[in-house]
């Protein structure tokens, strides 16, 4: 089974119907025999507040400033532990995963926060669309790019 993960519930309607996925909401996804789709809500990962890294930074003063992690940490927002649950159970049961988020560099950056949070650290592929148009959709079903050919989008949603 493959996996397709969008941004948005309304973009995984789209490229269900586009792919022939009943878009009938099975607790949080759609499937058929050969795909899983499902949706990010936006943002399920967050920035961890700056008391994360030292306690001292619970409270903001200059002295303090500026605050500068070696890497930033993530944790997945309150309101979400239950998507994330799902979206970690769906990657453990696909043979194959796909980043259909927003084509861009948040789309990029939302994607990959929740495969780092789930564990999944594998090569996964890329949807790369410009509309959600059945035709769109199809070509770039048939059209999957490589996840490392945006690893530099990737890398610049961070600054």
């Amino acid at each position: 089974m493959k996996l397709i993960l969008t941004e948005k519930k309304q973009a995984a309607k789209m490229i269900a119907v586009a792919i022939g996925v009943q878009a009938h909401d099975k607790g949080g996804h759609f499937e058929n025999g050969e795909y899983t789709i499902t949706w990010a809500q936006g943002h399920l990962i967050e920035t961890c507040h700056p008391e994360y890294y030292d306690k001292t930074y619970k409270k903001w003063s200059l002295e303090n400033l500026p605050i500068i992690p070696s890497e930033l940490a993530t944790k997945p927002a309150k309101q979400h532990f239950k998507k994330i649950k799902l979206i970690k159970e769906l990657i453990s049961r696909s043979s194959e995963v796909i980043n259909a988020c927003d084509c861009g560099q948040e789309g990029e950056l939302i994607a990959r926060l929740i495969f780092k949070h789930c564990g999944f650290n594998k090569q996964h592929k890329r949807l790369w669309y410009t509309s959600l148009m059945p035709a769109e959709i199809k070509r770039a079903i048939s059209d999957l790019k490589h996840s490392a050919d945006f690893d530099d989008l990737y890398t610049c949603a961070w600054f």
